[in-house]
Order: structure tokens, then sequence, then C-alpha cells
């Protein structure tokens, strides 16, 4: 783990790669071969998306040290949530760009407490956590823009918490303070 401006990077070894990237193939090949129609537009929505989404999973887990899911799920998770922290729910967004934007498809879609911001490219062994933030501030502050495929709910990167302050905020919150 190494800290750089307000980013976290976490380096991801070739086995955990490996392994990330079967899981990948995994829960996108069976999606494809049922007929279940991407949501993105070329270059991304193959499996490469699958695998940095994963990447991002990964390095948000580490962080936090907690597991996250290595089941295949031929529907998604349903938005819900990517990982479980302390009773409260994570999703994890990744993007391939690296002035991305947190962004959802439709506003309902944030249903997790909180969601993180990571960046990674598929050939690199490490993924950036660029920032957080909760669903209430989401909500209040979030923008729309149409991307090239339809309006689409957005924060800038620059927007979100740090990451640093994260864990901080949520032992706030168990010890009942204001944050």
């Amino acid at each position: 783990m190494s800290v750089a401006g307000d980013a976290i990077t976490f380096e991801i070894d070739a086995q955990e790669l490996d392994e990330l990237y079967t899981l990948a193939e995994g829960r996108h090949n069976p999606k494809r071969q049922a007929g279940i129609p991407t949501n993105f537009t070329p270059p991304q929505g193959g499996v490469e998306s699958d695998f940095i989404g994963l990447k991002g999973e990964a390095a948000v887990a580490k962080y936090l040290k907690v597991e996250y899911s290595r089941e295949l799920m031929l529907g998604g998770d349903g938005g819900v949530s990517d990982l479980d922290y302390l009773g409260h729910t994570v999703q994890v967004k990744t993007t391939f760009y690296p002035n991305g934007n947190l962004l959802f498809n439709e506003l309902h879609d944030f249903e997790a407490d909180f969601a993180f911001l990571c960046w990674t490219r598929v050939d690199i062994p490490y993924v950036n956590i660029l920032g957080w933030i909760d669903r209430v501030d989401f909500l209040r502050w979030h923008h729309t823009r149409d991307f090239g495929y339809g309006i689409r709910y957005y924060i800038d990167q620059e927007k979100l918490f740090p990451v640093r302050s994260f864990l901080p905020y949520i032992k706030s919150l168990i010890k009942g303070d204001q944050p």
C-alpha cells in the first residue's frame, strides 16, 4: 500500500491478478452466453470491465480488511453492495479513466451506505482508491450528464472524501459521535 495525495494505491500480485481475471471471465462469459445485454459501450463491457471492477473490489477489501465475493453471479450483485464493513454496505466503482467520475446509471442504483471510486487499467498490477462518499451526500450533490450513452448520475472525483477519512468516520458512527 502507498499513499499519493488523497489516493491510496494497492499492488495486486500476479497470482491474485490471475485469480481475478479467471473470476471476471466466470462472471462475464455466462452472461453473454445467456444473452444478458451489457450496460456498457465498447471498449467497455467486455471481460475487461468485469476484471477492473474486481480489481477495485479487491483493493477496497484490502483497505477495509474484509473479504470480497468470489461468487459467480449471472445477474450481477443487483447494485446493492460489493462489501460489508462493520454493518455498513459498500459499493465499489472502478473506472478506466484517470479523471473518471463516480457514476451510476440511475439514482436508485446507489443503494449501499457508501461508495468508493477506484482507478486502474487492465495492464497494470495496482489500483488507486480515489475517494468515497455516503449515499445521502451523493444524492444531495450529484450532477447529471449524457456521456454518450444516456443520462448518468455522477459526482466528480475531486468532490469525494479522502480515502483516509473513511475509517475514522465509521468509528465515529459506531461510537455515536457526530462526524
